[in-house]
């Protein structure tokens, strides 16, 4: 199981400000040449927890994207984790663009391969669990949770 020492609190603030910094030197709305830059946070849910490996479950996401697609963002995936590392795959939904997306994580971070649209780009994820499972029931169904700050970028 993953588990948030002061340091990684510490170390997700600091990630955390960062993207902040970022967002504030994106483009308010793309050109047709521009690529599509964007940043999100919000909260994952897994449905088989933290350290699921073999097996296979259902994941969601909600939160905010900020960048050429700024408002609400949403994922769905499918994923495997130890307690180390794992993989997933699923959709990203932004405002007024969805894509395809792969990701290998190894920590508690994630690299991303994003495709859709005609586009294709890379992002990074950071994820800091958020303890027990939750009392709601998201649309991925009951599990614990983490906080995931990520940002990408489509050409």
């Amino acid at each position: 199981m993953i588990t948030t020492a002061p340091t990684q609190g510490r170390r997700f603030a600091l990630l955390l400000t960062a993207l902040a910094m970022l967002l504030t030197m994106l483009p308010a709305t793309p050109s047709q040449a521009d690529p599509v830059v964007v940043a999100v946070a919000g909260t994952a849910h897994l449905a088989g927890g933290f350290n699921n490996d073999p097996n296979v479950d259902d994941g969601c996401f909600s939160g905010t994207a900020a960048g050429t697609h700024t408002g609400p963002a949403s994922a769905t995936f499918r994923y495997s984790n130890t307690a180390t590392d794992g993989t997933a795959s699923g959709t990203l939904n932004l405002p007024g663009h969805s894509v395809g997306f792969t990701w290998t994580r190894v920590g508690a971070t994630a690299v991303l391969t994003l495709n859709g649209n005609g586009h294709s780009g890379n992002a990074v994820a950071a994820f800091a669990p958020v303890g027990p499972p939750s009392l709601s029931t998201p649309p991925c169904g009951p599990g614990p949770a983490a906080q995931v700050v990520g940002v990408g970028q489509l050409s």
